[in-house]
């Protein structure tokens, strides 16, 4: 349990700011246009990802918060995503009703607001008030009841001013370890297409692997327990990120594709994604009808079609065959016919060979960069946590 200093004032949030004051009326016209803002519009350490332009009579009912700038806005569902951001820019902005709208009294200031909000002490707060499991959530009253520590305004301020200039520091330092990440992914990718643009011989893929050959019969069992690989579950640059085991009898409809051990899944849906993978385990594995599962043939290497699958020529061509537009897809037959470059195959080995090493010396550095901004992020969040509750006071003749 921490201690206060002795000339802080701890008071209900509520005291501090009103909540949910303005809301947009059902007689709006339909055609007003403003940008919406929902959850997964803001993340806790980016703030406002985007907007979502849309007009009142095509907007969804939850679309009905009114922000205006220093207002500070905190999820009251999915409260474990911690989506907390102030609001900088109010011009016909919409929030949804799963935003608890804070807008700061003159006992406290804005921008120290945003940093409790932020700080450990008051997302615990807020997590241990929620109620429901898979959805938690908190109504607008539980947590206008949590309390906000108060020290004198004009502490408040130079808290504030603090916070701004060490976390805005921080943010440009992950900012930057961010962009070397992203050209090191681009740097990675270009070795991968270098390396097998190379030959001259296209056949198309059906030839170069079978599709989809084994299927989880619906005789299965149902106490037969296995390992799910979904869309959401494949990232191109991590591969295979995790699974869901469950049993057959519960299971979704497109749990039934069976893989092997040196298959590649492609993603048959929502193309853009690019959820490409090479099976290392498939002990009880099942993957999504969303994927295409490519059993290569014996006069081809695994890995190096797995490479080939992740190049940018062939995930192009990929896209430019795919129908739909929200919801990109392509038919297996189709993407049976795309064209593969095919080397012989002990070079299919060299090239597969060199990819390791070089694909692993990236991956090696990415992660390292990976583990400084988790440090940077964590350093941010102590820095909040620290000042926000008096372990640490700001300079003497700031304050």
């Amino acid at each position: 349990m921490y201690k206060l200093p002795e000339h802080w004032k701890v008071a209900p949030l509520k005291y501090c700011v009103t909540i949910n004051e303005n809301v947009l009326s059902e007689t709006t016209p339909p055609d007003y246009r403003f940008r919406y803002m929902d959850i997964g519009s803001v993340d806790f350490y980016n703030g406002i990802l985007g907007y979502q332009e849309i007009e009142f009579g095509s907007s969804p009912s939850r679309a009905r918060r009114i922000v205006k700038k220093r207002d500070v806005i905190v999820s009251t569902v999915r409260t474990y995503l911690k989506a907390i951001t102030a609001i900088t820019d109010d011009e016909d902005v919409i929030v949804s009703t799963g935003f608890a709208v804070l807008s700061p009294k003159t006992i406290i200031n804005p921008i120290y607001l945003t940093y409790f909000c932020k700080s450990n002490f008051f997302c615990d707060e807020v997590k241990r008030n929620s109620y429901g499991t898979s959805y938690p959530a908190i109504s607008s009253s539980a947590l206008g009841c949590l309390a906000v520590n108060l020290p004198p305004e004009p502490e408040q301020k130079a808290i504030a001013d603090l916070l701004a200039d060490k976390c805005g520091k921080t943010d440009a330092l992950i900012e930057n370890e961010e962009r070397i990440i992203d050209e090191l992914k681009e740097y990675k990718k270009s070795i991968i297409y270098k390396a097998v643009t190379k030959g001259v011989s296209n056949v198309p893929l059906k030839h170069c692997a079978s599709i989809n050959d084994n299927v989880l019969p619906e005789t299965t069992h149902p106490d037969y327990r296995f390992r799910y690989i979904d869309i959401g579950s494949v990232d191109f640059y991590n591969g295979i990120m995790g699974y869901q085991e469950m049993d057959f009898a519960n299971s979704p409809s497109r749990a039934r594709r069976l893989v092997r051990k040196g298959n590649i899944i492609v993603s048959t849906v929502r193309t853009y994604l690019k959820a490409i993978a090479e099976i290392i385990d498939d002990k009880d594995v099942v993957v999504s009808t969303g994927f295409a599962v490519l059993s290569p043939k014996p006069n081809v290497n695994p890995r190096y079609l797995g490479y080939f699958c992740k190049s940018d020529l062939f995930c192009d061509e990929v896209e430019r065959n795919s129908f739909g537009t929200s919801y990109p897809a392509i038919s297996s037959s189709l993407l049976g016919s795309l064209s593969v470059i095919l080397p012989a195959l002990a070079e299919q080995q060299k090239i597969a060979d060199y990819l390791d090493i070089k694909t692993s010396e990236i991956d090696n550095l990415i992660t390292l960069k990976q583990q400084k901004i988790s440090e940077l992020k964590e350093y941010k969040k102590s820095l909040i946590y620290e000042y926000v509750t008096g372990k640490k006071e700001p300079p003497k003749d700031v304050t």
